[in-house]
């Protein structure tokens, strides 16, 4: 069974907080004061080094015997009910050794290293 958790982005400090520190501190936090907060789930899957992947994650990964590999966000795509990575589900054929290398919040540099569109186009379709 995928585990649920999550973890925010804080836009005031610019920092992740763990979805740990979210439950240990949750009396503390009021629903306003998240006013703002981005809010990043777990995909239940980790990467080629044990790292868990997060929605929002920016992640490198082969497809086929590509030896240049590609750079995309994880994303969720409501109209499949999955979490996708360049337009593909994870788990596909061809599709392997996927490393997350950052985020959207705290790394959008490693959005603009493909080019001037950005990340790979096919991500931002439907």
């Amino acid at each position: 069974m995928k585990e649920i958790k999550f973890r925010v982005w804080n836009p005031k400090i610019k920092k992740l907080i763990s979805w740990e520190l979210i439950i240990q501190e949750c009396d503390r936090l009021s629903l306003l004061s998240l006013d703002g907060w981005k809010t990043m789930q777990f995909t239940g899957l980790q990467d080629k080094n044990g790292k868990e992947i997060y929605e929002g994650d920016i992640c490198k990964y082969f497809f086929y015997d590509n030896p240049i590999g590609e750079i995309d966000e994880v994303k969720y795509f409501e109209r499949y009910a999955q979490y996708r990575l360049g337009g593909y589900p994870f788990g596909m054929d061809g599709f392997h050794d996927c490393e997350v290398i950052g985020n959207i919040y705290e790394n959008p540099e490693l959005a603009s290293e493909r080019g001037e569109g950005g990340l790979n186009e096919r991500s931002h379709k439907e």
